[in-house]
Order: structure tokens, then C-alpha cells, then sequence
């Protein structure tokens, strides 16, 4: 509850008058059909949350299909604003601690699914600033 207050407080005390970037927008999913805007964050069950509103337009193939929804930078300032203040909007959110660790219990934790990914960056960095170093493992 208090953690409510405090977000509520600092909302009450700003003012967001920023015009959101184009790229802030790609996270940003609606679904027209179901009048749902979903804000997708890396790492925060953003691929559970995209199968769950495919199952909703009847897709059953367990394939993430972003391109299934348009997002929210592709409609004209009238159409968002429509689309803010009338359509259920929702994000998760996940403790900052978690998320680091899963992110390198992912990446750097042996037979983890992107480890061959950060070896290889890993090397090129090395070798882009040790480029005298024998051994850049």
C-alpha cells in the first residue's frame, strides 16, 4: 500500500508533458478488438503476456507474433489519445533484483540459451581493446 501512495503522489506532483519518441512506442501493443493496450518490458513475462492475448483472437500456435498487433506509434494523435483514455491499459512490472538475475542466469550461466552469443561478443570486445592480448577468452 505504501508503495501505492508513493506512486500516486509523484504522479499527482509531475507533469508529463513529454511527447513520447517514436521508439518508446514499439513496446507499446493495442488490441483493438479487446480494447487493450499492453506495455511490454524485457524480462518481465512480455512473451507469456503476447501468447495470452494471441489465445484471446484464437491463435493456438505457440509463436510470438508481434507483428500481429499494431502498436501504438502507428496511429495518428486523435487515435491514441481515443485509445488512452478509453481502452483497458495494463504493464508488468518485476523486482529490478530479479531481473538482473535472470538475465544472467540466462546469458552467462553454463547451457544457458544465449551464452554463445555473450562468448562471441565477449572475444570481439577483448580483441577490439586488447587487440595485443593472446588469449581473449
Amino acid at each position: 500500500m505504501r508503495k501505492q501512495r508513493l506512486l500516486d503522489l509523484y504522479c499527482l506532483t509531475r507533469r508529463f508533458n513529454k511527447k513520447p519518441r517514436e521508439e518508446e512506442l514499439k513496446y507499446i501493443a493495442v488490441d483493438d478488438e479487446n480494447k487493450i493496450i499492453y506495455c511490454a518490458l524485457h524480462k518481465v513475462s512480455s512473451r507469456t503476456w503476447i501468447e495470452l492475448l494471441e489465445g484471446a483472437h484464437g491463435i493456438k500456435k505457440r509463436v510470438m507474433r508481434w507483428e500481429f498487433f499494431r502498436r501504438l506509434g502507428n496511429y495518428t494523435e486523435e487515435e491514441k489519445l481515443l485509445r488512452l483514455h478509453t481502452y483497458f491499459k495494463f504493464l508488468i512490472v518485476r523486482d529490478p533484483l530479479q531481473r538482473l538475475l535472470s538475465t544472467f542466469k540466462e546469458r552467462y550461466i553454463d547451457g544457458a540459451p544465449l551464452r554463445h552469443m555473450d562468448q562471441f561478443n565477449r572475444k570481439l570486445i577483448v580483441s577490439r581493446l586488447r587487440p595485443d592480448d593472446p588469449n581473449p577468452d
